[in-house]
């Protein structure tokens, strides 16, 4: 990353707004990158889209905080994937909801 860019968190959403211009697989939220897509192939060609684009700006991408070609995905508090959209597992424990009841009792109160 550029010097400086870790200082001002305006400037690099300003940055990867203007990085990520008519990508529309990619969805950012501040040092966050989500690529959604309908199939691998488009998938691989919007990475490889993207990564050149970051490599072109002097971006730094750690590898500990990627996940690559994931059917699902957890991105800001949100279970994403298969066409689907739902609160993470550790969302809906600390809200008290249990994850699916197990008696016909509890059905109800579900």
């Amino acid at each position: 990353m550029p010097f400086g860019m870790t200082i001002s968190g305006a400037m690099l959403t300003r940055a990867v707004k203007k990085l990520l211009c008519g990508m529309d697989n990619v969805v950012d939220y501040i040092d966050d990158l989500l690529i959604h897509t309908e199939t691998w192939e488009a998938h691989v060609k919007t990475l490889s889209e993207l990564l050149k684009r970051l490599q072109e700006a002097n971006f730094t991408v750690r590898p500990v905080k990627c996940l690559l070609g994931s059917r699902t995905v957890d991105f800001l508090g949100h279970s994403l994937g298969r066409g689907a959209i739902g609160l993470q597992t550790k969302m809906l424990r600390r809200l008290g909801m249990p994850l699916h009841p197990r008696q016909r009792g509890r059905l109800g109160r579900f």
